[in-house]
């Protein structure tokens, strides 16, 4: 079991980074074979070492969208999503 914490510059970050959410964070669970736990400005991710590594990629990448000055929309979240569980991320 592996686990990481995810910090960001503010709650309200981290619930845009979900589209504020919270059932998106049960599908990322569920596509993902991850546990994840959100508190104020961080989220933790629970699971093998390559979920972990595969969720924590996931949540980089919207990030990093975010950013760049990209608003993640539930569409977005969810392609995103499904393009990592498909294994094509960065």
């Amino acid at each position: 079991m592996s686990e990481k914490t995810l910090y960001f510059q503010s709650p309200r970050l981290l619930s845009e980074i979900y589209c504020f959410c919270e059932e998106n964070l049960t599908t990322v669970e569920r596509e993902l074979t991850v546990k994840v736990v959100t508190r104020e400005d961080w989220l933790n991710i629970t699971g093998s070492s390559e979920a972990v590594a595969r969720a924590e990629s996931f949540f980089n990448i919207l990030n990093k969208g975010r950013l760049q000055g990209m608003v993640i929309r539930n569409a977005d979240f969810h392609n995103t999503l499904r393009g990592v569980a498909n294994g094509n991320a960065e």
